[in-house]
């Protein structure tokens, strides 16, 4: 199988979605391939982003001053931060691929992977404001970066699966349904875990104040 595939999702997606779904439909993208060399390089920005604004910014979730945390509390949240959104990626991707029967789309497993990729690729690019972790200014860029992704997958499953585009709009329906799930998850996954690091914080200076 050719390769251009790959290097043609890397990023070409932003600019030309059209042009990379309708490449999606010519070649056949081996799941795996899709998964090292692209999706979780991608799933990688987010974490890593998050780390380096955390530990140089602190948190400023409406109060005066920053919430700063610990090295190892920050490292242990962008580890859960990036096992969510690959747990998302896969279970999206196999939820879409379960469906696929449903509605008579294409069932290769590496499509759907792919698909799903490209859908969210704004969203870990849009992650960069991260590095200023300020509640107000993260919720500005992703709103709306998240309403390009919709259109993505609103415009990409109809292309890439071969499908009409009524019964994609139904697929997609769903699938952005479950996508927010996952974001939710994501939300909530997160808040525990600045409400873990807060304590722990809290704990190591109220021990050193009592040293």
């Amino acid at each position: 199988m050719s390769n251009s595939i790959y290097s043609f999702l890397l990023f070409k997606a932003l600019y030309a979605p059209k042009a990379a779904f309708a490449r999606l439909v010519a070649e056949d993208p081996a799941p795996l391939r899709i998964l090292f060399r692209y999706s979780l390089w991608l799933l990688l920005l987010p974490p890593l982003f998050s780390f380096v604004g955390a530990s140089q910014f602190g948190w400023r979730l409406g109060a005066t001053e920053p919430l700063f945390m610990t090295k190892e509390a920050l490292v242990l949240i962008s580890i859960g931060y990036f096992c969510i959104l690959f747990f998302g990626l896969v279970t999206t991707a196999l939820i879409s691929r379960w469906m696929a029967d449903t509605y008579g789309a294409n069932a290769s497993f590496g499509r759907h992977v792919a698909l799903i990729t490209i859908v969210g690729e704004p969203l870990a690019v849009a992650s960069a404001a991260h590095l200023f972790p300020d509640v107000f200014l993260n919720a500005l860029v992703l709103i709306p970066t998240t309403i390009w992704a919709m259109y993505l997958l609103y415009t990409g499953i109809p292309l890439a699966l071969d499908i009409p585009s009524e019964r994609g709009n139904a697929d997609g329906v769903v699938t952005c349904w479950l996508a927010s799930g996952r974001r939710g998850e994501l939300a909530r996954h997160q808040h525990v875990a600045l409400d873990i690091g807060c304590r722990s914080t809290a704990g190591g200076l109220t021990e050193a104040t009592e040293a």
